[in-house]
């Protein structure tokens, strides 16, 4: 959503494409969001990574490890944030304040999603 609304330059297609598309992208990204945590959880598992988070070890490893689970951790409450008032109230019933947080919080998402990946490549690389 925020490549999509970075894209349409005019305020009006805006105003039209995020209600009429928006809720139900928000139930894919929720769905996405589950998906992601649950196969972490399968791929921490597999690979033993679980003993990980509780040793003392400072290699690239533990700490691309913790680097990605405090990144999965701020998409959660940024997710939950930009959620919480999405579903909450229509666009046209938001205040000035509230659409800039929805706005904000997917552009943020966007860029701690690619920051998940960029330290998945690197755990990938590692193991």
């Amino acid at each position: 959503m925020a490549i999509l609304g970075i894209s349409l330059k005019d305020k009006q297609d805006q105003d039209e494409v995020y209600p009429r598309i928006g809720g139900i992208f928000g139930y894919f990204e929720i769905g996405a969001f589950v998906a992601l945590v649950l196969s972490g959880v399968m791929i921490m598992s597999q690979k033993g990574l679980w003993s990980l988070l509780s040793s003392s070890a400072d290699d690239i490893l533990t700490q691309a490890l913790w680097i990605k689970l405090f990144l999965v951790f701020l998409i959660f409450c940024v997710t939950a944030l930009h959620s919480f008032i999405s579903f909450r109230k229509k666009p046209h019933e938001r205040t000035r304040l509230e659409q800039q947080l929805t706005r904000a919080s997917s552009v943020l998402i966007l860029f701690l999603s690619l920051l998940v990946l960029h330290y998945a490549m690197i755990l990938r690389d590692v193991l």
